[in-house]
């Protein structure tokens, strides 16, 4: 297996890459197709087998977007809190919950150390 890994993320193998990623997006597509699920499950089950080859393949890459995903995602949530309660973002009950990051420390260790590991 670890030789497989270091086949596909060799740089000079781009043919392997693609086609590790395009395998695991149709690999989804086929489940969710098995499964008789909706268009929305479809397209999540797509994305979950496009998302692990392509993590596999570009370790550091995709762990930079997760990050980035993560910061954006806590800046739209509180956008939508605060849009919703009427206020702005200093006042708001949400914002002095949450730490500056979004995420309290123990769970931004766990997702760094797990999933975003390079």
């Amino acid at each position: 297996m670890e030789g497989a890994l270091d086949y596909l993320r060799d740089e000079t193998n781009p043919v392997a890459r693609t086609a590790a990623i395009t395998a695991g997006g149709l690999a989804g597509l086929l489940a969710a197709a098995l499964r008789r699920r909706g268009l929305l499950q479809r397209l999540l089950y797509t994305g979950v087998g496009l998302t692990v080859p392509t993590s596999a393949c570009y370790p550091r890459e995709t762990a930079a977007f997760g990050r980035w995903t993560l910061d954006q995602s806590e800046k739209y949530a509180s956008i939508a809190y605060n849009f919703l309660v009427g206020g702005n973002r200093t006042q708001s009950a949400l914002y002095r919950v949450l730490p500056r990051s979004g995420w309290s420390v123990p769970i931004a260790t766990f997702l760094y150390a797990t999933a975003f590991e390079c």
